[in-house]
């Protein structure tokens, strides 16, 4: 594994959620695609064969649900594997962190859990 952080740790925060969903990858003038999983507002996983190089901003575009707005977002790549990319989340709209945790908010494993 190539790890784009001094420690290797997983500084991910918040809930995850997994999903499997087309994503489009922008970079360098480039469309690639791969396919989304582990989502949380601080940034997700996607599975791609193309070995972006941490530290990498990419432009990426999916949708989390059909009646749902698409998502468009910076992300840096931190982490990198065999099996594709971890990134971190770089916002520049306002709103789309609030919609992200809307639809985590909704969807994590915890949801109708008494804690």
């Amino acid at each position: 594994m190539v790890n784009g952080s001094n420690n290797g740790r997983d500084t991910r925060w918040g809930e995850r959620v997994t999903v499997r969903n087309p994503v489009t990858i922008h970079w360098e003038d480039r469309d690639r695609t791969g396919v989304i999983h582990h989502v949380s507002v601080s940034g997700c996983f996607i599975e791609t064969a193309f070995p972006y190089p941490a530290g990498t901003t990419l432009r990426l575009s999916f949708l989390l649900e059909p009646e749902v707005s698409r998502i468009e977002v910076d992300a840096r790549v931190v982490m990198r594997n065999l099996g594709g990319i971890g990134l971190r989340f770089l916002y520049q709209e306002e709103d789309t962190p609030l919609r992200l945790k809307r639809w985590v908010d909704g969807h994590a494993p915890h949801r109708g859990v008494l804690r």
